[in-house]
């Protein structure tokens, strides 16, 4: 069910995390060059971040039906696209837009 897989999920993110940290504490990555600057602190956020927000999310998602998750994961060009035009100034062409609302309309028809 949700939760064993959740919980698997979690465990290899502890097991992910570990081999990070010790990684970095040996100060080599995989290719034999010196691992970044990152102080534990920003790693420690930024790994436990990616690591556990997809399970978390996942077992949210268990509470919502299937045909609603569906529809928002398949509608993720939306934020994808206001985040590119908002934060990061990004110009999309007229035909982007227009797939944009074709393909949400298409998820939100079917």
């Amino acid at each position: 069910g949700a939760i064993s897989s959740t919980i698997l999920s979690l465990i290899f993110c502890v097991l992910a995390q570990l081999i990070g940290f010790g990684s970095k504490a040996s100060n080599k990555n995989a290719d034999g060059n010196k691992n970044s600057s990152l102080p534990w602190r920003q790693l420690f956020f930024i790994g436990f971040t990616v690591c556990y927000g997809a399970p978390f999310g996942y077992a949210a998602m268990s509470y919502v039906s299937y045909p609603v998750v569906l529809t928002l994961k398949m509608c993720k060009m939306i934020p994808v696209v206001v985040v590119g035009v908002l934060v990061h100034r990004t110009k999309y062409s007229r035909n982007k837009y227009i797939s944009l609302i074709l393909v949400t309309a298409g998820v939100m028809g079917f």
